[in-house]
């Protein structure tokens, strides 16, 4: 990478420092571009939220299972064009899921309830 900075003729005039930070800003630019080029964009994590109508705690368990690519970039994070769109197509349930009896005791009680 210090190759590609040095490139350009304005950066043999700044100081180390400066070049310093360049070589890091353009890392950095250069690990974003490799992304967007195999996962599509980078959507902000609230954006995404938005996107799929659902709220940034849902976003997070997504991605915990797995359901949605989370990428951090210098402390930043994004979530995946391509896993938003791959989430948005499959077909979900609408509504919280049934809540299952854990015992046999809990089964027989809803049962008599339902009678």
């Amino acid at each position: 990478m210090e190759a590609a900075v040095n490139e350009f003729p304005f950066v043999e005039a700044l100081p180390r420092r400066e070049k310093s930070k360049l070589a890091k800003t353009w890392d950095l630019l250069k690990q974003m571009s490799d992304i967007v080029a195999r996962e599509g964009n980078l959507v902000p994590v609230m954006l995404a939220a938005k996107c799929l109508d659902v709220g940034r705690t849902r976003i997070d368990q997504l991605c915990e299972a797995g359901n949605l690519r989370r990428v951090r970039i210098d402390d930043h994070v994004f979530i995946t064009e391509t896993s938003i769109v791959e989430y948005a197509q499959t077909e979900r349930k609408v509504g919280r899921p049934v809540k299952l009896p854990s015992t046999f005791k809990e089964c027989l009680a809803r049962a008599r309830q339902k009678s």
